[in-house]
């Protein structure tokens, strides 16, 4: 509209306008003396002078222009923000991912050891936590999604009781801290089969328990279910989550569903949490058709009530549901498969390598995009798994080369994509690209079983066909005298010297290579490769038990990836190489008290 104002005060400075255009300004300054209310005399005489008309036109010409930079900026920064959101929760699911996925990998390998049948439950625990842990990241990330309705709920069949017991041993030691009495009451009639969204049910009520559990000082809290109405094939269920914890005013109930809502009392405690758990709840229950009320006075607790309808199954259903339960075990064809694994991080290799250990197969690895194409001209392999995050280059992109070269021995491997990034824009391209499937980080054995199988068209894990991954006895010694630096581990490990000898050696190896890595990149003020390294680093920190580095660490990555106050790098970077320099020192130590150990058994 500019260019035709300009145009118009053009042809107005050479000429007097014709009657029409005469009607159309008039239309025109009718509009601008709108809001002033001038009359149709003054807009006549103001036609007749064309200085005034000019002057008038232009400053139109002007605020149309601030307006049309302001609504440029206005998209600009929107697009921004919208890309620095995508990145940002691409950055947070590979920071959650990465330690979730030492967390489940462990306890699958701790699981695989001899364990009595208290430490069996535990490990059970471990895990249905971590799986529902990684869910809830993903809601987490997905927030929006979620809010938008985009969410599937994925209905299959599970067991109550079990569902009901492993939701109170996760609970039970938080309250047990707190001196609460914490009960689960199950009414006798609800089915010990239902169907639905199981992940998304427990999702519901350890938000909720949790809540009650964070602002009960005193008192107990309970769950009771109840069957509402039960038929042949639905069932109405009533879960109440009923405590004596600090209440709510009105005024605070009508806010508490609402997205990053915190709640404190009256003396200004607030609690700790993102304030999105009741937020996901909310978009939940309405996913399911669900009804949630709350009840609660301040000082006297507070009662959730969900009611929601689930089906009953058949015993078809039932049946399959227990078969799937089982333990997925190995086709012995699978011994004479040629493996390669592209993985940077030393602490996921090893937990990979004893996966496929387990399996008692081989496998290849590879630490870098250039050294797994070297493998790949060598040898045919029957799967490529691959991480994207690698240090001379993206995974995604490797892979594209490689579907690529029409020359290559390995152009139509079968491909695993193995990653702790949340982007669907690399599933997106995995998927053109033939990629067989793409696994987030973390993930169970029995889920990579489950993707191979697909790939090599195995249907039946006959047991006499299978490869057996019983547990054998495992080689113990004590670690009285460096449990500082080892307990965690030995943990892990259940006492398996050799296995915690081989992970301190990984660590040692990776750490010592990314201090030199992370000195050269700040003296080239390289912060792409510094924050490489150094996440690279943060997540075997993590799995060795070296929290007290943290600090210093995350603001490295944070101020890398932001870009911003990055000459604080420096200072927080001595810190932390001087205090690791020493923990490497004494774990360096104590390594040779283990081998010791070892070499004395």
């Amino acid at each position: 509209m500019a260019i035709q104002l300009t145009q118009l005060i053009e042809q107005l400075q050479k000429e007097d306008l014709t009657d029409v255009q005469q009607e159309m300004l008039q239309q025109l300054l009718k509009a601008v003396y709108k809001k002033d209310q001038i009359n149709e005399f003054k807009i006549r005489r103001t036609i007749r002078d064309k200085d005034i008309v000019v002057n008038m036109l232009n400053q139109t010409i002007e605020e149309l222009k601030v307006k049309q930079k302001d609504l440029e900026e206005s998209k600009k920064k929107v697009v921004e923000e919208s890309e620095f959101k995508e990145q940002l929760f691409a950055n947070v699911s590979h920071e959650l991912r990465t330690p979730l996925n030492g967390i489940l990998g462990m306890s699958h390998l701790l699981d695989e050891t001899q364990l009595d049948t208290e430490q069996k439950e535990f490990v059970n625990v471990i895990k249905s936590s971590a799986d529902n842990l990684l869910v809830i990241v993903n809601d987490f990330l997905n927030l929006s999604k979620l809010n938008a309705g985009k969410v599937i709920l994925n209905d299959t069949p599970f067991n109550s009781r079990t569902f009901f017991e492993e939701l109170k041993g996760i609970l039970e030691m938080k309250a047990s801290e707190k001196n609460l009495e914490l009960e689960f009451f199950i009414s006798s009639s609800l089915p010990e089969f239902l169907v639905g969204d199981q992940t998304r049910i427990y999702q519901i009520l350890i938000n909720l328990l949790n809540n009650s559990i964070k602002f009960t000082h005193t008192g107990y809290v309970h769950l009771m279910v109840k069957v509402l109405d039960k038929q042949k094939e639905r069932c109405k269920i009533q879960f109440q989550v009923k405590d004596t914890g600090i209440g709510m005013s009105e005024e605070k109930i009508a806010r508490i569903f609402d997205s990053f809502s915190q709640v404190h009392e009256n003396k200004g405690k607030v609690y700790e949490g993102t304030g999105l758990g009741l937020s996901i709840v909310k978009s939940l229950v309405k996913l399911m058709d669900g009804k949630l009320t709350v009840e609660s006075e301040e000082g006297e607790g507070s009662c959730f009530t969900l009611s929601c309808d689930l089906p009953i199954p058949n015993q078809q259903l039932i049946e399959e549901y227990k078969q799937n339960q089982e333990v997925e075990v190995v086709p012995l064809n699978w011994l004479h498969k040629k493996f390669l694994v592209l993985e940077d991080n030393k602490v996921n290799l090893f937990y990979i390598k004893n996966m496929f250990s387990n399996w008692n197969i081989d496998i290849d690895t590879a630490i870098t995009i250039k050294e797994a194409r070297h493998k790949l001209s060598l040898n045919h392999y029957d799967c490529l798994l691959s991480d994207v995050k690698l240090p001379d280059g993206n995974g995604i992109e490797f892979i594209i080369e490689l579907r690529q070269d029409q020359l290559a021995k390995n152009k139509n491997i079968p491909i695993i994509v193995l990653t702790a990034g949340a982007n669907e824009k690399d599933a997106s391209i995995a998927r053109k690209y033939k990629v067989y499937s793409y696994v987030s980080k973390p993930f169970p054995p029995d889920l990579l079983i489950k993707e191979l199988n697909k790939i090599f068209f195995t249907k039946d894990f006959a047991t006499k066909n299978s490869i057996t991954t019983t547990s054998e006895k495992k080689e113990e010694t004590t670690i009285d005298n460096y449990t500082r630096y080892f307990s965690n581990i030995h943990q892990l490990y259940k006492g398996d010297s050799r296995r915690m000898l081989e992970m301190i050696d990984a660590f040692i190896e990776q750490v010592d290579n990314a201090l030199i890595q992370m000195s050269t990149a700040l003296k080239e003020k390289d912060w792409d490769t510094l924050h490489f390294h150094a996440h690279t680093t943060k997540s075997s920190l993590k799995i060795v038990g070296l929290n007290n580095l943290m600090p210093q660490l995350q603001h490295i990555l944070d101020k890398t990836a932001e870009k911003k106050q990055l000459d604080t790098v420096s200072g927080y970077y001595t810190i932390f190489q001087s205090q690791i320099k020493v923990d490497l020192s004494n774990i360096k130590e104590e390594r040779q008290k283990l081998q010791a150990a070892i070499q004395q058994v």
